[in-house]
């Protein structure tokens, strides 16, 4: 081990037993009823400061251990239209139910719709959610979105001749953060009341790290890794990452592979992750993510989850399998993860719709 990194000693604790029975139960049953979803309200990573400084990062540790960099090669992309220019344009239209679906969504503007927090079960939001308001978003997810508002471009990374992160596969691929989606690591000096999956033990600096697993974790990458070809792509390092991978999946059959900071692109002080690099073609590609930065590049293939700070009453995961097993349908039919993605949430268009938008209007 490298003089001046954390010394990792981590401790497997058991799971709450209500918990793995759950679980357990599910399994048996052959798959899920569309359980009800409940209602969440849970806040936004907070890895970006109001200064936009420390965008992107996502949770410890953080030593010494330099990462390796990449200079990101980006083309500026195209501005889409807002939705005051679409609104504009059907105004133009002879056809009358063009007229009144115009009018329709100018009375809905004029009672000043709200943007929420980013969900598996968010509504789709298109170039329109960007004139929403945002005064119920956290001040983490309102900083992130103004960060990415105020890039000149995203970044774009070519391939090239260069050897790709994955080999290639014949399922599909599903790539999913580590932090705030799959787990939370708490640093605080305050005990939570409910006992870690795992903790970590790091030097004194940083002192020790207890893990929480996200509800229905376990039994979410059983059932999914039948079908796709799981990567687990963090911007943490690897050295803590690789702890917590072991303890999700200890017999290694679940999470095919791993891509850690390295592999990110760090553009403007933030770690975007760049599909195009993984090697396999975007049209079966999928990440899920809690933080807009991650899938801004590749927002056809994004999926924003809520960010999980230890709520046991979250179904995220649940619903997050349903939304998956629908993509799979779709495609036995002929169709394209990207292209479902694109109908169901919108994000391509509310990214470019952000940076589209003056600063005055920008969230009212």
């Amino acid at each position: 081990m490298e003089a001046g990194r954390p010394t990792l000693a981590p401790k497997l604790l058991a799971q709450p037993a209500s918990r793995l029975q759950s679980g357990q139960d599910l399994l048996k049953s052959g798959g899920f009823n569309k359980p009800p979803l409940a209602s969440l309200g849970t806040p936004e990573k907070s890895e970006v400061n109001a200064n936009c400084a420390e965008a992107g990062l996502i949770t410890p540790p953080k030593g010494s251990w330099s990462s390796y960099r990449r200079r990101a090669h980006a083309d500026a992309l195209q501005a889409a239209l807002t939705h005051k220019q679409v609104r504009k344009a059907l105004a133009r239209s002879p056809e009358p139910h063009l007229l009144a679906r115009t009018r329709q969504r100018s009375v809905l503007f004029d009672k000043e719709e709200k943007l929420c927090e980013f969900s598996v079960m968010s509504p789709h939001h298109g170039a329109s959610a960007a004139e929403y308001s945002w005064e119920d978003l956290s001040p983490q997810l309102r900083h992130t979105l103004e960060f990415l508002r105020k890039l000149p471009f995203l970044p774009r990374t070519y391939l090239g001749d260069a050897r790709p992160f994955l080999p290639p596969s014949a399922k599909p691929t599903l790539v999913l953060d580590l932090d705030e989606t799959l787990v939370h690591c708490f640093r605080g000096s305050s005990l939570p009341e409910a006992s870690p999956d795992l903790v970590v033990e790091f030097d004194e600096s940083i002192g020790i790290g207890r893990v929480y697993f996200r509800p229905f974790v376990q039994l979410f990458l059983e059932v999914i890794s039948r079908s796709f070809d799981v990567v687990v792509f963090t911007a943490s390092q690897q050295a803590y990452a690789d702890q917590v991978i072991n303890a999700l999946d200890p017999s290694g059959s679940l999470i095919s592979h791993r891509l850690y900071r390295q592999h990110c692109t760090e553009f403007c002080g933030a770690y975007f992750k760049e599909l195009s690099l993984l090697g396999r073609p975007l049209s079966k590609c999928i990440l899920v993510d809690n933080s807009p930065i991650s899938v801004a590049c590749n927002a056809h293939n994004g999926v924003l989850i809520r960010s999980w700070y230890g709520d046991l009453q979250d179904q995220e995961l649940l619903a997050l399998l349903e939304v998956l097993e629908d993509m799979r349908k779709y495609s036995r039919q002929g169709g394209c993860f990207d292209r479902y993605l694109a109908q169901r949430y919108g994000l391509y268009d509310f990214f470019q719709a952000i940076q589209d938008t003056p600063e005055g209007d920008f969230g009212h």
